[in-house]
């Protein structure tokens, strides 16, 4: 990890600056960043490090939670579905995201895409810590998801505001911005909570 922000970590908080500026103009990630090798293989480790960290949470509070007896072979399918189900989720986001772009932006620029993962790896850097503390001191735990689940409502507040102000850029009415936050950003969520609540 520190290796990571020792070689790409300036380019990529300038484009967290970005995200959280508000700014109507063009995006400062449009305008100054260009995508290098390091910058690459530094959003892949966030990615990765986002997917593993919070597979593990979640595969955890599902065994807390459990009152069956599961054997270690079925601790490494449980672990699979919720990585693999949250890797889906994950997926499918980054496609409905991508053909937003596609057909209603106006530049080859994916601006909520960029915001999307912006927020994504940001979540892994700064729940890293929380979840360590989670498992390694267990009588913060519950306060731990606290602080997690606070990291989760500011991020999607900022991609909200991100959305909108795309709406706004793109000429769209703000009935299908409604319909579009009730259907990509907070209706996958409940599902991801019923899906995990069915695997318990």
């Amino acid at each position: 990890g520190a290796i990571v922000f020792m070689y790409a970590g300036a380019s990529h908080f300038a484009g967290i600056r970005a995200l959280f500026s508000f700014s109507n103009h063009k995006s400062e990630l449009e305008q100054d960043l260009v995508i290098t090798a390091s910058d690459a293989w530094s959003k892949f480790f966030y990615f990765v490090q986002t997917i593993v960290i919070y597979s593990i949470l979640f595969f955890a509070i599902i065994v807390r939670n459990s009152t069956d007896y599961i054997s270690m072979y079925d601790y490494w399918i449980l672990f699979l579905q919720v990585s693999g189900g949250f890797l889906f989720f994950v997926f499918t986001k980054y496609l409905v995201y991508k053909v937003m772009e596609g057909v209603f932006s106006r530049t080859r620029f994916n601006y909520l895409l960029n915001a999307f993962f912006s927020v994504f790896y940001l979540a892994g850097i700064i729940g890293f810590l929380p979840i360590i503390i989670y498992f390694y001191i267990p009588e913060t735990a519950n306060y731990m998801l606290y602080v997690l689940f606070g990291i989760f409502l500011i991020g999607r507040i900022v991609l909200f505001i991100q959305s909108y102000q795309f709406f706004k850029k793109a000429h769209i009415g703000s009935s299908y911005f409604f319909i579009y936050l009730c259907g990509i950003e907070i209706m996958p969520y409940f599902l991801l909570y019923k899906a995990v609540v069915l695997i318990n």
